[in-house]
């Protein structure tokens, strides 16, 4: 008689008990909202039991995602807010979600595994910008990020933060590390490497990467492989302090300060919403003309419409 005990088969994961979509992803808003959107479409699946489907979007070819495409027209829960589902005691399945969902990050760390995992570059584009990045980290023992935004910074919770803010603080800290190294990065390198002449900065056009289909994932890598951040009111940067495993110190920018106040990148808010560049006048450096025009057009444009609706 066999003494072999029969061969009990391994338990199944559970059949999703539902469908969940974004048909936006990739289309509103730019990557650093593009990640947030992908970011709680998986951990919501991933806690509700339930299936994910995606349109195509930039993820596909930087991180490998392969979820199925969308099979069907679903009905569409929105949260513009970001205040639905953190307080929501409903399961919403079979649905097409529609916002930024750039919630509290105490709502995504028990994730904080998965999430970082969700987001690694796919073999063929980790290639390039790893080889890139070493000859960046190469040069120092304590890499130093900064973010700076331009092109469509200015206005409301957008403000401009002035390279002057990154110099004072530059100048407490630097003496404080071993060995360090300056990366900037941003969206018009040539308006801001000037004035960080004396730290000798780096930036992307150093890694010599090319990625044409996605220009901007070189300063992003960059930012999740940085010891040290300081970052201004944006999730680009503020998405790669999270997937940053190397984090020893994070910073942000603070409008009313006029300078920066450290963050736990997994428990705080991605974005401050409670001042705009409009409450500082002050600050000129902050706001962007351009911009500050347009809106007070459409401000005065909305203005004469409501004064005709009013007199029909």
């Amino acid at each position: 008689m066999s003494s072999q005990k029969p061969a009990i088969d391994a338990p199944q994961p559970a059949a999703p008990s539902g469908i969940i979509t974004n048909s936006l992803l990739g289309i509103m808003g730019r990557y650093g909202n593009s990640v947030f959107q992908y970011m709680f479409l998986k951990t919501y699946a991933a806690a509700h039991g339930l299936q994910v489907e995606c349109p195509p979007w930039i993820g596909n070819y930087l991180f490998g995602t392969k979820d199925p495409p969308i099979s069907r027209e679903l009905p569409v829960v929105e949260d513009p807010g970001d205040r639905l589902i953190p307080t929501s005691q409903e399961v919403f399945r079979n649905c097409d979600f529609r916002g930024y969902f750039q919630y509290h990050t105490s709502y995504y760390a028990p994730h904080r595994d998965l999430i970082r995992g969700l987001f690694q570059p796919a073999p063929e584009v980790r290639a390039l910008v790893e080889a890139g990045w070493q000859r960046i980290a190469r040069q120092g023992r304590t890499v130093v990020g900064l973010h700076l935004r331009r092109d469509d910074f200015g206005q409301g919770i957008y403000y401009i933060t002035p390279s002057s803010w990154y110099l004072r603080w530059l100048e407490v800290i630097w003496p404080t590390l071993a060995d360090p190294i300056l990366f900037v990065a941003c969206d018009e390198p040539a308006k801001v490497l000037r004035d960080f002449r004396a730290y000798r900065p780096q930036s992307a056009r150093e890694m010599q990467v090319e990625l044409p289909k996605a220009p901007y994932y070189p300063d992003f890598y960059a930012l999740t492989q940085c010891d040290v951040l300081a970052i201004p009111n944006s999730t680009f940067s503020f998405t790669a302090a999270m997937l940053n495993r190397r984090l020893q110190k994070s910073v942000r920018s603070s409008l009313p300060l006029e300078s920066f106040v450290e963050f736990d990148p997994w428990n705080d808010d991605p974005l401050h919403r409670q001042f705009c560049v409009e409450d500082f006048p002050h600050l000129r450096e902050t706001a962007n003309t351009r911009w500050g025009r347009c809106a007070r057009l459409i401000k005065r444009l909305g203005q004469k419409i409501a004064g005709r609706i009013r007199k029909t």
